[in-house]
């Protein structure tokens, strides 16, 4: 994820907002929380990465936010250089963490999946792992959708839950749909109209705009859900 920031808006369908949606965890990954556990409102959140460099945490859980997402890994090598910072500091602050790899058709899936949980092992996550879908490389839609199954198996069956599947309306239609609707999924689409998902399902995540600031990161805009 190239981007700057998000804060994220948690819903299903058209009923209203569920936070537990999004399936939380609480410490080993083996205590998922379940809606009668979280009252039914809105939820916001953030994602970050290296490019917002160095962030004031305390100052960010001051804003109404609950949750962050933070990129630990890309392909089969690159680890963020601030994932292990952001989500000891974040967790500190008070704020749920979950972390988000960007998939890539370049390495294996197998050394992918390596990279991603030697990240992961450092911290206890609290929310499902997410996949961060943007790009094919080049290659055709049957083997990005084989390769991407693959990987979630592994989270699966590693962590004992199916991961949130984020991608842009465009990208997630384009490389996923609607083969993995099932799936929670975290759309962006910087409009006032919501996501539009190809066949049956919907999205858990919204991320709505690209021009939110948040005190605590002393970067350039970032995106909203």
């Amino acid at each position: 994820m190239k981007r700057i920031l998000l804060i994220a808006l948690l819903c299903i369908g058209t009923t209203g907002f569920l936070y537990a949606s999004l399936g939380y965890f609480n410490g080993p990954y083996n205590n998922i929380l379940t809606a009668q556990n979280i009252k039914n409102t809105d939820k916001y959140g953030i994602d970050v990465s290296h490019h917002q460099k160095q962030i004031n945490w305390k100052e960010v859980s001051k804003e109404p936010i609950e949750f962050v997402y933070i990129k630990a890994t890309e392909g089969a090598t690159y680890v963020d250089p601030m994932f292990h910072k952001n989500a000891t500091d974040a967790k500190k602050a008070g704020l749920l963490i979950g972390a988000y790899h960007f998939f890539r058709m370049t390495s294996s899936v197998e050394n992918q999946f390596k990279n991603f949980k030697s990240a992961m092992s450092k911290h206890q996550m609290d929310l499902i792992p997410m996949i961060d879908v943007e790009t094919d490389d080049g290659k055709p839609r049957k083997e990005v959708q084989k390769a991407l199954e693959k990987f979630i198996q592994l989270i699966k069956a590693e962590y004992g839950v199916s991961p949130m599947i984020y991608g842009t309306q465009r990208s997630y239609n384009t490389f996923c749909a609607p083969d993995f609707n099932k799936y929670h999924l975290y759309i962006g689409r910087y409009s006032t109209k919501h996501p539009e998902i190809k066949g049956k399902g919907t999205y858990t995540i919204w991320q709505y705009t690209e021009t939110g600031r948040i005190k605590g990161i002393n970067n350039r805009a970032c995106h909203v859900l």
